[in-house]
């Protein structure tokens, strides 16, 4: 059967709003700490694929709240548009943005009016609740975005602006930056959720994630690298072909002073793989 478009090119618009998110994902979902997944490559996701198939992104408990750069799907997932849509009405990146057309300045007010409106105006749906007269005194062309997901200051990058896209009812003071200190908290997947649940590959990730971000934060506490530790010592022992699991035991190791267990923990990376860099370099 002829199909009715061009199935040799994935167009997000015709996925399943989880695929259709991975597409953005890529860039646009950094969370605190991103872990491939056993026995995938960086290079291995695809378009139409499930994301969380490949990477694992681990984000802090006030993941969407501290303002940063990179920060569009844990804010997104904050937003009340976000939690009160489902299935193909889903909200996402390409509810609101077409990756091919950008609107210049003189369209863009218009163009994201319409996205807005689709969802809350209509039979049954809440339009907004302040006047014409008062909409277009605050947002010139009575424009939602600029009330809404106002522009505010990044917290990690210098001189650099971008749209709350909580997409908060009452925005406030849009010159300020984001209430919220910068992460921190326990690490929890993006995809499942807090704590390290039971799922024997949800705690390798979680290992990483730890031993990566123990790594990467001076000051953080001895618990943090003792949990890594042993989830990663369960990880590498439940699979001897885990390279990046026994590579980031032997790091936690090296972090820990305890250079033995270190060295042999590379050693079997290289012993498998004796053209790994990163082990070569560590060891």
């Amino acid at each position: 059967v002829e199909a009715l478009y061009d199935t040799s090119t994935v167009n997000p618009a015709r996925l399943p709003w989880r695929e259709r998110d991975g597409v953005c994902m890529q860039c646009h979902l950094q969370g605190r700490v991103r872990v491939l997944r056993a026995g995938r490559g960086l290079m291995d996701f695809r378009p139409g694929l499930p994301y969380e198939q490949f990477f694992n992104v681990f984000v802090a408990e006030n993941a969407g709240q501290e303002g940063k750069t990179v920060g569009h799907f844990e804010e997104m997932r904050r937003s009340k548009c976000f939690q009160s849509t489902t299935g193909e009405g889903k909200l996402g990146c390409v509810s609101c943005h077409d990756p091919h057309y950008r609107p210049g300045e003189k369209d863009r007010v218009a163009f994201f009016r319409e996205r807005c409106v689709r969802c809350h105006e209509g039979a049954s749906k809440p339009s907004c609740k302040e006047s014409l007269e008062r909409r277009r005194r605050v947002a010139p062309g009575d424009s939602c975005i600029d009330c809404h997901m106002p522009p505010r200051q990044a917290k990690d990058v210098v001189h650099a602006a971008l749209s709350d896209h909580r997409v908060p009812l009452r925005p406030g003071d849009p010159s300020r930056p984001l209430p919220g200190p910068p992460p921190q908290g326990p690490l929890q997947s993006y995809f499942a959720g807090p704590g390290t649940d039971d799922n024997p590959q949800q705690r390798r990730d979680l290992g990483l994630a730890l031993s990566q971000d123990f790594a990467s934060m001076p000051g953080k506490p001895m618990e943090e690298a003792l949990q890594a530790l042993d989830l990663l010592k369960e990880a590498a022992g439940r699979d001897l072909n885990d390279l990046d699991a026994w590579a980031a035991l032997g790091a936690m190791y090296r972090l820990l002073g305890d250079h033995q267990p270190a060295k042999d923990s590379y050693h079997h990376v290289l012993k498998l793989h004796p053209e790994n860099m990163s082990a070569l370099f560590a060891m």
